[in-house]
């Protein structure tokens, strides 16, 4: 039976009640959040801050920290109901509703403001988030929230702040800033069990380093802990929300009207790898409308203008990497951790090797140097060899190869750009250049990150073709999927493009293929891939087949034999095999795999 749907969650904060006369809200019990006293249940710190500071603190500031600490926990505490590929939508999202006492009701309450908020969040975390507000009595200082440092930091001497979690793209964005010699103030946000202890640890070397050229860094920790409260989800969207709120107010608190995140642009765009990752499957942390509201909102709050950045919109992973080595800080790698599944990290492997962050981590530092840069004991599974058992895991593993076979298949941003014109909208509305440009821009981007996936991937697969004759590559593994052999469904191990479609005369096999089909399919479909589309032309045969031929030296070749059926351009594009060349392949592979000389014919 299929799971129920989620059910609404009600938070009622820092003494307020309910306003809302909807039946839905009135039948619920409440959840209360306290902020502030003794009998809070939602804890937030500041750590390292001068009192002499304070005063560059706005009261509408301290409203923002506790709605953000709010809206963190009220995510932990409600429960998502699908889990698996197949229940991302209905069952993913989540009505949640949230009255809160402020010190200023009037202005939250504004459609522009409270509006805002509630776009922002079900943006960022594909739920249904809506806010009310009242009058807070007795309301605490923000010096509540501050944790004193021993010194007195000059804020004359902070050039900027960065928002620094201890992953590469962080680590990255800190090397950039301080080898330009600008002192920086570093906000992270204090995560739980081993992972604090090697972000601390990856902080002070960082410090003891540029401490060397006199621009030390100023390490401020934030932290919002829940009390007496039990964790229902595990996802924590919203948590990007707290941290860039605790990182404005301290950027404020320096006098500073920014703050900046460093997170490469295939993650903060986050195109889908596939239909089932979009909405609240998707991530937008960093998004360029996320940032963009970000800033609108905090604009607001602080009554000047202020902005939310990221520097690193234009590069892939593998190019932050490569800035941490040009700056001489390779060694530093090592010691980040990017692993999403942080509570079941170890000192001796901090990184899964299957969820999504750390594939990406992986294959970026396999890219410079071979991944000489961090050893291969970080991970707990091996990520291109060892098989991944969960579906979930598998199918991050496919389309993550899948997903740079496809963009290295585009002929131009023209193709780009109508493939995914939806999720592209929303970056060219929010950047301040023409469309094409950041389209082209966007384009390049990924073109870069595809061609920086196959490369690594072809090299592991060269490196491993006697143990791919032999069999001994595990099913499920990253190396099976690149080879197309992974087993199970044969659908799954093939790349989108490579799959049959029902239109255009690729009508599905009554029977499935065998491992040499399969292996055969994908060859064809990995070389349709890796075609320039420039020297790509269509012709159509007595069957009103079209046909995809190549450029091979200087003679023109063509899959005809196999009517393999290619469509680079349209709604329906990808890759099919028509019923004939079907039951060609098939006596094709009854004995031997044919070479692709054998497959090639005039």
């Amino acid at each position: 039976m299929p799971p129920d749907p989620p059910k609404p969650h009600l938070f009622l904060c820092n003494g307020a009640g309910l306003s809302s006369r909807r039946k839905l809200w009135r039948e619920l019990k409440a959840t209360e959040l306290i902020t502030d006293g003794p009998a809070s249940n939602v804890v937030i710190k500041i750590s390292e801050i001068s009192k002499s500071l304070t005063a560059n603190v706005p009261k509408r500031a301290a409203d923002l920290i506790e709605i953000a600490a709010a809206v963190y926990v009220a995510d932990q505490l409600s429960r998502r109901t699908g889990r698996k590929a197949q229940d991302y939508g209905d069952l993913w999202y989540r009505d949640i509703r949230m009255e809160i006492a402020v010190r200023d009701p009037d202005f939250w309450n504004q459609e522009d403001v409270a509006g805002l908020l509630s776009r922002m969040l079900n943006f960022i975390s594909g739920d249904n988030f809506e806010f009310a507000f009242c009058e807070l009595d007795e309301p605490p200082a923000v010096e509540n929230y501050l944790e004193f440092g021993s010194g007195d930091p000059n804020p004359e001497g902070i050039e900027k702040v960065l928002l620094f979690s201890g992953g590469i793209d962080s680590l990255g964005g800190a090397v950039q800033e301080l080898s330009a010699g600008r002192r920086i103030a570093m906000v992270s946000h204090k995560p739980a069990g081993h992972v604090a202890g090697l972000q601390k640890s990856l902080v002070k070397e960082l410090v003891k380093r540029a401490s060397v050229s006199g621009n030390a860094p100023l390490p401020v920790s934030v932290w919002c802990n829940k009390k007496g409260l039990v964790e229902k989800d595990h996802t924590q969207r919203t948590r990007s929300f707290l941290y860039v709120t605790l990182g404005a107010v301290v950027a404020r608190i320096f006098g500073l009207d920014a703050v900046d995140f460093f997170e490469n642009g295939v993650v903060s765009i986050n195109l889908p790898l596939a239909e089932h990752e979009l909405g609240a499957r998707a991530t937008r942390t960093t998004h360029p409308q996320t940032l963009a509201w970000y800033s609108q909102l905090l604009s607001a709050v602080f009554e000047q203008k202020f902005q939310v950045r990221n520097e690193f919109l234009t590069k892939t992973k593998q190019d932050v990497v490569e800035i941490i080595k040009h700056e001489g800080q390779g060694e530093l790698i090592a010691s980040s951790v990017s692993c999403m599944h942080t509570r079941e990290t170890t000192k001796a492997s901090p990184h899964c090797g299957v969820c999504s962050q750390c594939v990406s981590r992986r294959f970026a530092t396999l890219g410079v140097d071979g991944g000489a840069l961090e050893p291969s004991r970080l991970y707990r599974h091996d990520v291109l060899t060892e098989p991944r058992k969960r579906t979930e895991d598998r199918t991050i593993a496919e389309r993550f190869l899948g997903f740079a076979r496809e963009i290295a298949a585009l002929e131009d941003s023209a193709d780009f750009a109508q493939r995914y014109a939806a999720e592209l909208a929303r970056v060219t509305r929010f950047m301040p250049f023409a469309p094409s440009v950041v389209i082209d821009s966007v384009f390049d981007l990924h073109r870069r990150h595809a061609e920086q996936v196959n490369a690594v991937i072809i090299e592991a697969m060269q490196a491993s073709a006697e143990d791919q004759y032999l069999g001994k590559i595990a099913d499920g593994s990253m190396l099976a999927f690149g080879f197309g052999t992974s087993g199970g469904d044969h659908k799954a191990a093939l790349p989108k493009a490579a799959q049959p479609s029902e239109a255009d005369g690729g009508s599905r096999p009554s029977h499935p293929l065998s491992k040499n089909q399969m292996l055969l399919l994908t060859v064809l479909s990995e070389a349709k891939s890796l075609m320039s589309q420039a020297d790509m032309v269509e012709a159509t045969d007595a069957k009103g087949h079209r046909l995809t031929r190549k450029t091979i030296g200087g003679e023109l070749k063509e899959l005809r034999d196999l009517d393999f059926v290619c469509y680079p351009k349209g709604m329906r594009s990808g890759a099919a095999i028509t019923p004939g060349g079907r039951s060609h392949l098939a006596e094709a592979t009854a004995h031997q795999l044919p070479t692709s000389d054998a497959l090639m014919t005039r």
